[in-house]
């Protein structure tokens, strides 16, 4: 008997053990666990998407200069990455430092990168948006202004500008994954107005406006590009296979045994 007595002693402890290791709820927690340390990295990692500066030339930049380019991401997808079919908002913020003697100070953004040809349906790269920003601030302050910004030459174009900052803003909605180019230049009325010298001084035309492309750098202010990468889409979740299910509920059944087996004994 006491072999056998032994033997019993032996096997009780071993299959407590074995039901404690394959107990379901336990291999549940255990698995959500895993799966939210996973999706906690996930998200770590997405927030080092950043715009990442590539050149800069720069002029005179006491009566106009870029103080700042940022963007905030509207996440359409909710995965936390900025990938296809995310929006992202771009602040480009105009800064001055002195009056000057134009009329106002201007801004030019434009955007490329890889979208979708509507046409074929292939990705593509190509121009995504250029739009055009003018700071009136004659306007703004104009009783302090008008009588001296339209004169050739003035003291008070030194003289110190309290009037804030000025911020534009451009949204995109990206259709197709890959490097986004973003360039953002800044110049005075004046020296947009002599780009093609069809108008008057200090009044630009259209085709001063057209004229005005991101590699050109005038006598005032300055340009900036910067790079932001677009992640595919994410594929869906893998939806379970109607054998995972068989699989666990088989092992739920023997597990249901073994301890039925267990109580008998």
């Amino acid at each position: 008997m006491a072999p056998e007595r032994g033997f019993l002693v032996w096997t009780i402890p071993d299959t407590r053990l074995m039901v404690q290791r394959m107990n379901p709820v336990n291999v549940f927690l255990k698995g959500a666990v895993a799966c939210g340390c996973a999706a906690v990295v996930s998200l770590a990692q997405a927030s080092s998407v950043t715009l990442t500066p590539t050149t800069t030339w720069s002029g005179n930049t006491a009566w106009q200069n870029i103080r700042q380019v940022s963007y905030s991401l509207i996440d359409n997808n909710h995965d936390g990455l900025l990938d296809v079919g995310d929006t992202v908002n771009f602040t480009m913020t105009m800064q001055k430092q002195y009056w000057g003697t134009h009329r106002f100070d201007a801004m030019k953004v434009w955007l490329s990168g890889p979208t979708v040809d509507p046409a074929t349906g292939q990705a593509v790269t190509k121009n995504l948006a250029t739009n055009t920003y003018v700071w009136d601030y004659a306007a703004q302050i104009h009783h302090q202004n008008m009588q001296y910004y339209n004169r050739p030459y003035d003291p008070y174009s030194d003289m110190p500008w309290e009037g804030g900052d000025k911020n534009f803003t451009l949204s995109y909605t990206f259709l197709a994954a890959g490097n986004v180019d973003l360039a953002v230049a800044v110049m005075c009325s004046r020296d947009l107005s002599r780009l093609n010298q069809l108008g008057n001084d200090d009044d630009p035309v259209t085709a001063d406006w057209n004229s005005w492309t991101k590699n050109i750098g005038r006598y005032q202010g300055e340009d900036k590009r910067y790079t932001l990468t677009i992640l595919p889409t994410p594929p869906a979740p893998p939806v379970p296979e109607p054998e995972t299910y068989s699989m666990m509920i088989a092992g739920l059944a023997v597990l249901g045994a073994v301890a039925r087996r267990r109580k008998q004994g």
